[in-house]
């Protein structure tokens, strides 16, 4: 289904794979960055921004020039017309500092939503997610999801088929950045009870991972992470995921701003966030003091 002002799927398609493709240009144009030397802005704040993500926000300020629509990227000051016919999100490097590193499979991500700005996730009608290492690409199109394996080149529709309960799941938690303290005060039943556990790279690719049942959930309580963390939403949305606060209420609904930061719980179904938000409301009650006193004892 169209959406009034926005391009059509085929379009934001030919769109995102552009600005992709020369975001990783421009990345490897810098040289191999295996063992180079991190290109934070504040070397004392490893949320800070990042000499790369310069480079590409430039690239996509280029490609997009004369579309006539808004640009919002993460840390940089947003390009915005009140009449615009439709807005692009964009994180062009998710998992900077694993870029700087020579590490994992940072990844462009790109979402798109009509009119001048998307007032909440679920008005994002598209996201594009690249691995700027692998390849892998996961896009919406026709209201579903689909992934491109970057080895093979072969591109299948995907869902989610994930357990109703966390003891049979596998699921993504993350205590990078100085946040384990804060996420193990809301998530530590979840590291007991999963089945698995992994932190593998970026919320883009973690989102990913979830709309293709290669993961079952991901819980982000450290109080870090901005609203570009949503921006792959519709992935999982279009393939039959769900997206709740850490109360287990609605969020994907609820009014948004790509800079402020949010905690959500991103899971396959509906009764495996229930199963996630109770675990975590038990240990608020009964479990969250006592972690805390020990907190304290051991730092």
């Amino acid at each position: 289904m169209s959406t009034p002002g926005l391009p059509d799927d085929e379009r934001l398609a030919q769109i995102a794979g552009t600005i992709a493709g020369e975001v990783r240009a421009a990345l490897l144009r810098r040289g191999d960055p295996a063992g180079a030397a991190e290109t934070l802005y504040d070397p004392g704040d490893l949320k800070s921004g990042h000499g790369i993500d310069t480079d590409a926000a430039a690239v996509a300020r280029r490609v997009l020039a004369g579309l006539g629509c808004n640009l919002y990227v993460e840390g940089e000051p947003p390009e915005v017309a009140a009449a615009a016919p439709f807005c692009i999100y964009l994180d062009p490097v998710d998992g900077s500092l694993n870029w700087d590193r020579g590490v994992g499979d940072p990844a462009f991500v790109l979402a798109a939503a009509a009119g001048p700005r998307a007032a909440c996730p679920d008005d994002l009608r598209f996201a594009w997610v690249e691995g700027l290492r692998s390849g892998d690409r996961y896009r919406t199109a026709a209201a579903a999801t689909w992934f491109r394996a970057g080895r093979s080149g072969r591109e299948r529709r995907v869902s989610t088929a994930a357990p109703e309960r966390v003891t049979e799941a596998t699921g993504y938690l993350r205590a990078g950045y100085g946040g384990a303290r804060r996420q193990l005060a809301h998530t530590l039943p979840l590291y007991l009870a999963a089945r698995d556990l992994r932190a593998i790279d970026n919320a883009g690719t973690e989102f990913g991972e979830v709309a293709r049942n290669a993961a079952h959930f991901l819980v982000e309580a450290r109080g870090l992470s901005d609203g570009f963390n949503l921006l792959a939403w519709p992935l999982v949305r279009a393939a039959g995921g769900v997206l709740q606060d850490l109360e287990g209420e609605d969020l994907a609904a609820r009014a948004w701003r790509p800079d402020a930061i949010v905690d959500y719980v991103l899971a396959g179904n509906e009764w495996l966030a229930g199963d996630l938000v109770a675990r975590m409301r038990r240990f608020a009650g009964n479990g969250r003091a006592a972690l805390e006193g020990v907190m304290e004892r051991v730092e």
